[in-house]
């Protein structure tokens, strides 16, 4: 469960409290203080913008409202396959709607993602192109959610493929979405390994969704992790973002680290 910064109070409430943070800022000019006096180092001086900025956030109950969205990510490996005859409905259904699916698989009352993975192994789909999977794809799952919920993106790397839903009500708030991947296979620059992404902004948070799937061989742990690692330094969105500048971030997938362990289910 997420929260996330709603402007459901007006602008004007911020303004105001800018102007009164403004006003309590103390003076840097008084008379008792030397010139001498008013040179500190470099790293104790504040500026007023940080400061501001300090403020702002120490009082952002006052002009801001947290809201609550359910995201459901959902991963699923498909291994090619096509969606004939697929029945997706236990899949994505849930007893309270989510906001956002991520599919991989996100879910939420009111945004769904989702992310497939191996969902194109020809080897043409190293050179060309091939919507027919992706529309396959999203169809079926927008049958299953329904008319109340609103494809937001999608975005397909080789056989990485990412789909984000939203419900209907929730897609005034969003706004800013920019997509992404980065290939971390054969050389290090083929896409059969990697991530695609998706970013948005909900209300004034942002949200930044990567669907991944990381190198198989059970004895390549450091390659994996170098690779998540390259994935969140490297990959930018066409406004100049990178994935540590959002407020959340969704990472999952076939991430093929092999956890040598027994589990219980209760």
């Amino acid at each position: 469960m997420s929260q996330l910064a709603a402007t459901a109070a007006a602008a004007a409430a911020a303004a105001a409290a800018a102007a009164a943070i403004a006003q309590e800022r103390p003076s840097s000019s008084g008379s008792s203080m030397s010139a001498s006096s008013a040179s500190i180092s470099g790293a104790a001086a504040i500026t007023t913008s940080d400061w501001v900025s300090r403020q702002m956030r120490r009082r952002r109950k006052e002009y801001t409202e947290p809201f609550q969205v359910k995201i459901k990510l959902v991963s699923w490996n498909v291994n090619g396959k096509r969606i004939v005859g697929e029945d997706l409905t236990s899949l994505l259904q849930e007893d309270s709607e989510p906001g956002i699916y991520a599919i991989g698989y996100p879910a939420c009352p009111l945004l769904l993602k989702r992310r497939l993975q191996e969902m194109d192994l020809g080897k043409s789909a190293y050179v060309v192109y091939d919507p027919s999977y992706e529309t396959e794809w999203a169809g079926a799952i927008a049958s299953v959610l329904g008319d109340h919920y609103e494809k937001v993106a999608s975005h397909q790397l080789i056989g990485l493929f990412l789909i984000i839903f939203a419900n209907k009500a929730l897609i005034p708030a969003i706004s800013s979405v920019h997509k992404s991947h980065l290939a971390t296979g054969h050389f290090s620059l083929l896409g059969n390994k990697g991530g695609a992404a998706v970013r948005l902004q909900c209300y004034d948070s942002t949200i930044c969704f990567i669907n991944v799937h990381l190198y198989h061989m059970a004895e390549a742990m450091s390659r994996r992790t170098a690779d998540v690692r390259r994935i969140f330094n490297e990959l930018a969105f066409d406004n100049g973002e990178k994935v540590k500048a959002h407020d959340h971030i969704f990472l999952f997938g076939d991430l093929n680290y092999r956890v040598c362990r027994q589990v219980e289910w209760h």
